[in-house]
């Protein structure tokens, strides 16, 4: 795409004859003023872009599954065979027959009460079932009319005098926790918090259904069926279809650039000052040590890409021998995109994280290490987006990536401003051939990079990938499928939903901070003195690049930049030269 809306020699002679100026090495600046196919091609690569940014971290998805499960309030004396009875949905009483069969056997898992109240705590349980609650109710207090006291929606007695239903997917469509306050205390009728409960677990009874007398019977520990858990990775063929399309699209996109050869784009700095040390841009002549900020702050009318040419003619600024800040190195504008794109992202997701790792029944980091990347849990799940389409839930997960994108590219063309300038400016302190694209005689040097050496580029890939991974993890597409309480699937209250990770929006909160605190870097760094700081602006590399009229061929030699002779009117010239070159004075007028 760089290579794409790099300029051609014929498009900056164009852009300067109209009084405007184009970017060297940055890709997304020019796109006004290419023309033709290559506008086409860049807008299809960007267009066919955006669909994998919204689909592809949703091609392959987790799935669990979740018990409906029965739990029973039982006497001691159940699991020998006591009667009881229990009314309701038709596999409630074969349920119950079944773990009394078991419990008689041994098969059922012992779990003590504290424990069973934090495993049973969870609204989409996997690895447990069906629980008997065995209370201190012994044989000498059994009575075939034990009843539950004030619970119209329960219809046992016996020795299993109290049952309840929980569904992980509720007939209201919402996740919930409001069919587990079985757990909670019961005694007079108030309900505490059932994952903080410290008080004996107790259930309200009574031996007649008159109730004269009531008595508490208390939970002692439970007996649970265990159960296979169901966990897999699945695929959705139609988000596979739409990025296998658009991947096939772009591939077209690159065949076609490859074979289009009828342009010449100049990609690199080592591009532009070659073709203007071989043609000469006349727009640029006598200009001497015109910078980019000069450019930008002095020579343009307001609200326009534009500069008058008579301005630029009669501009005679003293040199200034200051080493420059790498803060220079961009326009302001160009900072402040990028810092306040890149606090926005950041700060939008600090409330998120705050706000949900509170919600934990215990903060701290601990629990936090414990949540996992993109495990599904209750407080994983965002229950807003359970009654949206399958769809919209892809979207709202994947809607950040195009932001992440957004961050890394405006993070690039910042970086490739400021090394561009440090390339042009080291030039004034060490003698170099020039880093093209296509090297000719015998200083030219090919490249492998365009803009950003390895150090750089790598790093900021590296942190690019980071933020796009994090941030799958913290915003996932989930599934999760329902377990009646016979063991079989019940694809009718599948759960889809985006799944949230509070660990993964963390890591992906402090690589984000590392990034914003890195762009505090340039500070401290300077520029060489005596070289003006050009950023990427056509305007200022091509005022450095007027050669004296007996040098041919200059653009393939060793070049340094300094004062490189005296010109027809007594001034002395500024610009790349292979012969020797003096140093630029403070206080002096270069042309």
């Amino acid at each position: 795409m760089q290579c794409l809306l790099a300029p051609t020699r014929q498009d900056i002679d164009e852009a300067h004859a109209k009084g405007r100026w184009l970017d060297v090495g940055i890709s997304g600046t020019n796109w006004v003023a290419i023309r033709g196919w290559r506008k086409l091609l860049w807008a299809s690569l960007i267009t066919t872009s955006i669909p994998l940014h919204l689909f592809y971290n949703s091609v392959i998805f987790p799935v669990t599954a979740a018990n409906e499960y029965a739990a029973f309030a039982v006497t001691q004396t159940f699991s020998k065979g006591q009667p009881f009875n229990v009314t309701g949905r038709d596999s409630i009483e074969s349920v119950a027959h079944e773990l009394q069969a078991n419990a008689s056997l041994g098969h059922l898992k012992r779990i003590e009460r504290s424990d069973c109240i934090n495993i049973y705590s969870n609204n989409l349980l996997s690895q447990y079932s069906n629980v008997l609650l065995v209370t201190n109710l012994t044989e000498s207090a059994w009575s075939p009319d034990i009843n539950p006291l004030g619970r119209s929606t329960s219809r046992a007695s016996g020795s299993a005098f109290d049952y309840f239903v929980h569904y992980p997917n509720r007939p209201d469509n919402m996740i919930s926790l409001q069919d587990i306050n079985w757990q909670c205390d019961d005694a007079g009728g108030s309900i505490a918090p059932c994952t903080s409960n410290t008080n004996p677990w107790l259930f309200e009874y009574c031996l007649s259904e008159l109730c004269p007398t009531t008595f508490n019977a208390s939970v002692q520990y439970c007996l649970a069926q265990e159960t296979e858990q169901y966990c897999t990775i699945e695929t959705s063929l139609e988000t596979l279809i739409v990025v296998i399309v658009f991947n096939g699209l772009k591939a077209l996109c690159f065949v076609f650039a490859v074979r289009k050869k009828e342009f010449e784009p100049l990609v690199t700095l080592g591009d532009a000052i070659s073709s203007f040390l071989s043609h000469p841009d006349h727009f640029t002549s006598r200009l001497g040590t015109l910078s980019a900020d000069e450019v930008y702050k002095k020579l343009l009318i307001p609200g326009r890409r534009r500069y008058e040419l008579s301005l630029l003619k009669e501009s005679s600024s003293r040199w200034k021998n200051e080493k420059m800040s790498w803060f220079s190195g961009a326009s302001p504008y160009r900072w402040g995109l990028t810092i306040v794109l890149g606090l926005s992202c950041w700060m939008a997701g600090l409330p998120l994280f705050y706000s949900n790792y509170l919600d934990t029944v215990q903060p701290s980091l601990a629990s936090l290490w414990a949540s996992g990347f993109g495990y599904i849990s209750p407080q994983s799940l965002i229950n807003s987006t359970q009654n949206l389409p399958v769809i919209c839930n892809v979207l709202v997960s994947n809607a950040p990536q195009l932001l992440i994108s957004f961050v890394y590219v405006s993070l690039n063309s910042l970086l490739t401003c400021l090394l561009t300038s440090r390339e042009f400016a080291n030039f004034s302190h060490k003698r170099s051939g020039l880093r093209v694209t296509a090297p000719s005689g015998k200083y030219q040097r090919s490249t492998f990079w365009l803009s950003l050496p390895y150090r750089f580029s790598i790093p900021l890939l590296g942190s690019s990938i980071l933020l796009h991974w994090s941030l799958s993890q913290a915003l996932f597409l989930a599934e999760v499928k329902v377990l009646n309480l016979d063991g079989t699937l019940d694809n009718s209250n599948t759960i889809n939903c985006v799944g949230f990770s509070r660990l993964g929006l963390l890591m992906l909160l402090l690589a984000g901070a590392v990034m914003l605190l890195a762009l505090l870097i340039p500070g401290c760094l300077r520029y060489p003195k005596g070289v003006p700081v050009v950023q990427t602006c056509s305007l200022a590399i091509s005022a450095a690049c007027h050669p004296l009229p007996d040098k041919k061929d200059e653009a393939m030699q060793l070049l340094k930049y300094g004062v490189i002779g005296i010109d027809e009117d007594g001034k002395e010239r500024v610009g790349f030269s292979s012969s020797p070159v003096r140093p630029l004075m403070d206080g002096q007028c270069y042309v």
